[in-house]
């Protein structure tokens, strides 16, 4: 049997080799992120493809990784077969470890919101209604005196998932959107979340807009928080944005 040369032994050792350098490269990619963005609620979207094209890279060399004994094993390189489905090993418990330090610090930049935040004594604080309930609040609540006005409703799914019911009117047609700000330090929640899933177009008078669902990503499940929901409209006609109606909630938010 003629012996394999050098050159054909690097070559199966590149598959391991190739994953294990892609898995670190996006371990830092998502530290460079990390730190570029130390608070991820405030993270713009675009953020993402900071590690995006790594993580592309360690699918890509997984599935190289993945194939490469079977392909082995079929060019009757017996003993390169046995090495590469041997190394699945190692690369899999670098791949878990490497995901959990990730995870972890992921997580803590996102626990850590809530844990000093406390809920002003006296506050005018509202529940969300519960997943099967109706809204608390309707166009009766809109000021008959006022030409723009809203009211809404929070309901609450669960995990920091929430859904909105706005009643409004205006006198003019344009968009609306929901903003939320912790009472205590004015901090935006979720904004990009916000925008995102609440903007609608509006085209004046009375409207009702049912569950509008987004997500809370500050805070943790067990540290709740007091939340002001602000009906934010701006005109067609090109004036300057402004507040409509609000109400403060008790919430919480998605991180475990």
């Amino acid at each position: 049997m003629q012996k394999p040369s050098r050159r054909s032994r690097l070559l199966w050792v590149l598959p391991p080799v190739a994953f294990l350098v892609a898995l670190l490269l996006w371990f830092v990619a998502e530290c460079v992120r990390g730190a570029a963005f130390p608070e991820p609620w405030n993270a713009p979207a675009h953020s993402q493809w900071i590690s995006f094209p790594f993580e592309i890279l360690v699918a890509a060399s997984a599935l190289v990784l993945a194939g490469a004994p079977f392909v082995a094993a079929i060019s009757r390189r017996g003993g390169a077969a046995a090495l590469l489905f041997a190394s699945w090993i190692p690369c899999f418990i670098a791949f878990i470890f490497i995901g959990f330090m990730s995870g972890r610090d992921s997580q803590k930049r996102w626990d850590r919101f809530a844990d000093r935040l406390e809920i002003p004594e006296g506050l005018d604080v509202s529940e969300p209604v519960g997943k099967s309930e109706a809204p608390d609040i309707g166009f009766a609540a809109l000021p008959a005196d006022s030409a723009d006005a809203a009211a809404l409703c929070l309901r609450d799914y669960g995990m920091g998932c929430y859904a909105a019911a706005i009643f409004l009117r205006t006198a003019e047609p344009g968009r609306i959107r929901l903003r939320a700000v912790e009472v205590t330090t004015g901090h935006s929640l979720s904004p990009y979340e916000l925008d995102e899933k609440t903007s609608r177009d509006h085209a004046g008078g009375d409207a009702r807009f049912d569950w509008l669902e987004f997500i809370v990503g500050e805070g943790d499940l067990v540290h709740p928080y007091a939340a002001r929901f602000e009906v934010c409209f701006r005109p067609a006609s090109g004036g300057p944005e402004r507040t409509i109606g609000s109400r403060v909630y008790r919430i919480v938010g998605s991180q475990f």
